[in-house]
C-alpha cells in the first residue's frame, strides 16, 4: 500500500489563492497516483477536480474568516482546513448527485453521467449502470 503525504501549503500571499493552489496540488497528485490503477481512475479524479474548481468558496471563506477573527495564529493550518472543507463539500455534491440520480452540475455532465456513459459504451446494462 502506498502512503501519501500532503503537499506543502502553497506560499501565495492571498489565503484564498493558497486554498485554490493546495486543492489543485492535492487533486493533481491524486489523479497522477490513480494512473497506476487503469484509465478510468484518473478520469474519476479529473472530474472530482473539475467539480472542486470554481464555486463561491463560501466554506473555505468561513474557515479563513474565523481564523482571522481568532487572531490568525496559524495560517498554514487554516489553509489546510479550508481546503479540506472544500473537498468535503465536493464529496457531498457528488454524493447528492448520485442519490438524486442527477446528471448535470453547473451546466455540464457530472461525474455520475460521465461514468455512466463510459460504462454504457463498454456494454454495461444502461438500466443498471
Amino acid at each position: 500500500m502506498t502512503t501519501t503525504t500532503a503537499p506543502p501549503v502553497p506560499t501565495a500571499l492571498d489565503p484564498h489563492e493558497r486554498v485554490d493552489d493546495l486543492l489543485r496540488a492535492v487533486l493533481t497528485g491524486a489523479r497522477r497516483q490513480a494512473e497506476g490503477f487503469g484509465p478510468d481512475y484518473p478520469r474519476v479524479w479529473a472530474e472530482i477536480e473539475r467539480s472542486a474548481r470554481g464555486g463561491k468558496r463560501f466554506r473555505s471563506g468561513l474557515v479563513l474568516a474565523t481564523h482571522d477573527a481568532l487572531g490568525a495564529p496559524a495560517l498554514d493550518d487554516a489553509v489546510m482546513v479550508a481546503a479540506a472543507f472544500e473537498l468535503l463539500h465536493t464529496a457531498f455534491l457528488i454524493h447528492d448527485d448520485l442519490i438524486d440520480r442527477d446528471t448535470v452540475r453547473r451546466g455540464r455532465p457530472n461525474l455520475a453521467a460521465i461514468m455512466h456513459g463510459r460504462a454504457a459504451a463498454r456494454g454495461a446494462d444502461v438500466e443498471r449502470a
